[in-house]
């Protein structure tokens, strides 16, 4: 599934329907912050309740800025309070089609009392009850399901979407328990699969109440000091990155990533301001991703996109920076680099460059003039029938579709340094296989689409299995096995091999009498994805065999077993578990 992907939704209907609910979402903020301003634009087909419709089904109070106003369980009924707003869609009939009821995020002071009483939740819940009554009725009266209701809201909006999930099988007599919810930068989360909430991993409020059942379990988990925390939920997004000039800084999250660090706010606040949800879903490697996908957007503006290079990066607001991942540029002139993984960078339009330095990466560069620098002084190319170039030196393995120039030996501190027109390129020959299953053997093998057989044919051998779930097989020694897209299996049996199973959940085989020296550069290195070591019967035998010859190394994990040595790299020993230690043949 996408990174979108929620419900039974996949595909273009899953990212209209977030992007529908952060263009409420925002509405409602706007709309109930600054009512005498020209109100924010609804999406097309959508509008507010009219005068007569309020009168004739409401009995909740319903202010100047268009709002029903709920009673706080502490201060009562406020102006600014605790707010909600019900948006009516409608076909080219003028018809009635859905429902959307609305949370209005924080926009008065009075709002942080609420937060005192989210993680509790109930006392809320109870505030909901009679406003959602009224709208179940008046859904009836629509002659509007249930399955017709979208829940939204963005930051306490957001939470306030998931409290309702939370209780949905009671409010209103469970009237919306088949609601669509979606909340955007949620602070409190109800870890439901029937909740979807994106956010940004560098948002300070995104996650930072957790999921504790009260303030006061809260605070014992957190303390007084309350920060913003990196925490994984099934139904959150918690890689998603906004590279933005304050993220760029190298003290964004100095002294700490807490409420009174202003830096930490940006993406909180940009997040109300700028949607990212078409550039992501706009990708050329979208289709690649999951709900738990490391995705770095950038958000820099004219000027700061030729000055800061968006990658990724370690702070205290984020994780450790050696994760495969996405890098998304925009249409401006962008400089974009890879990490520490297998990464895949799209620079959208513009006139972009490219840093690649380790592991397997796919570039996308789009439209204008575009320069890719490599690390590598010495290279090999290989042009394939679709006019992609592949890329190999000795930090790795480079895929490259729509790039003008390539900049040899260049950390991209000067950008003209070295570069040379791609069309110009000295290639080399290769072997490759055909849009269906193929089986080649070989020095050089590109398998392409379908299920391939790819099998080294001679020492130091490179293949690359393309898309499709391939099966990849070294020969006499020193080879170069790159799975790329989805899920493959490499084999390993003699010889100093480099493994890099690339995207998707692969299989690294070792077979009978297996020897030699196996570097594995992508074990476990990307979210959502789940990767397996696969041994033959007399190499290991149980995971305590294993464990009991895995230590630690400044690089990683070292596995060691008679005559074969097997390095992961950036992967630690929670690795190494019953999920992903397999026994047999491949």
């Amino acid at each position: 599934m996408a990174l979108f992907d929620h419900g039974d939704l996949t595909g273009d209907e899953a990212v209209n329907e977030v992007l529908l609910a952060y263009h409420l979402g925002n509405a409602a903020e706007y709309n109930a912050t600054l009512p005498v301003i020209d109100p924010f634009p609804l999406p097309t087909g959508w509008r507010s309740l009219s005068d007569t419709e309020v009168a004739d089904h409401f009995d909740t109070r319903f202010t100047v800025s268009r709002a029903f106003a709920l009673e706080s369980p502490l201060l009562g009924v406020k102006d600014r309070g605790l707010e909600v707003v019900l948006y009516i869609e409608e076909d080219d009939q003028g018809l009635p089609t859905r429902l959307s009821v609305t949370w209005v995020g924080t926009n008065a002071i009075v709002d942080i009392f609420d937060y005192l009483v989210l993680n509790e939740g109930s006392k809320l819940a109870a505030s909901m009850e009679p406003f959602l009554v009224e709208v179940m009725a008046f859904a009836d009266h629509l002659g509007l399901t249930n399955e017709d209701i979208l829940v939204t809201g963005y930051s306490l909006g957001a939470a306030m979407t998931n409290i309702m999930a939370r209780y949905k099988d009671t409010l209103a007599d469970g009237f919306f328990v088949d609601a669509d919810y979606i909340g955007h930068a949620v602070p409190f989360v109800h870890d439901d699969p029937d909740v979807y909430n994106f956010g940004y991993e560098n948002d300070l409020v995104h996650r930072i109440a957790g999921q504790e059942l009260g303030l006061l379990r809260l605070l014992k988990e957190v303390g007084v000091k309350v920060q913003g925390r990196d925490l994984d939920y099934d139904n959150t997004t918690d890689n998603v990155v906004m590279f933005n000039e304050r993220y760029a800084d190298d003290s964004f999250a100095a002294p700490t990533f807490g409420l009174f660090n202003l830096r930490a706010w940006s993406a909180h606040i940009s997040g109300l301001n700028f949607s990212h949800l078409p550039t992501i879903a706009g990708s050329a490697f979208y289709d690649l991703t999951n709900r738990d996908s490391l995705v770095i957007v950038s958000n820099l503006n004219r000027g700061k996109s030729e000055t800061y290079w968006v990658e990724d990066k370690a702070s205290a607001a984020t994780r450790a920076d050696d994760y495969s991942g996405f890098v998304i540029g925009t249409g401006l002139a962008n400089k974009l680099a890879d990490g520490k993984g297998n990464d895949f960078l799209d620079a959208g339009e513009g006139k972009d460059h490219i840093r690649l330095t380790l592991g397997y990466d796919e570039v996308e560069g789009g439209k204008g003039i575009d320069t890719v620098h490599l690390s590598d002084s010495d290279i090999t190319a290989y042009r394939l029938s679709d006019g992609d170039l592949m890329i190999h030196g000795d930090s790795g393995l480079k895929r490259l579709h729509d790039v003008e120039f390539i900049s040899l030996g260049s950390n991209g501190d000067n950008l003209t340094e070295n570069r040379q027109a791609v069309f110009a390129l000295k290639t080399e020959r290769a072997k490759e296989g055909t849009d269906g299953d193929d089986t080649l053997k070989g020095a050089v093998l590109f398998g392409g689409d379908g299920n391939d057989i790819l099998k080294a044919g001679a020492k130091g051998a490179l293949l690359h299995g393309g898309d499709g779930q391939d099966r990849l097989e070294d020969g006499r020694g020193d080879d170069q096995l790159y799975g790329a897209a989805h899920d493959d299996i490499l084999i390993h049996s003699r010889g100093n091999d480099l493994l890099n199973g690339g995207h998707g959940n692969d299989i690294f085989a070792f077979a009978a009498n297996a020897s030699g020296e196996v570097r594995i550069e992508d074990f476990g290195r990307a979210f959502g994805e789940t990767d397996f070591l696969l041994f033959a019967p007399d190499i290991f035998s149980s995971l305590g065999n294993v464990l009991d010859n895995t230590s630690m190394t400044e690089d990683g994990l070292l596995i060691q077993s008679q005559d074969l040595t097997i390095i992961l790299d950036h992967a630690d020993i929670d690795a190494i578990n019953a999920q992903t230690i397999l026994f047999g043949e491949a």
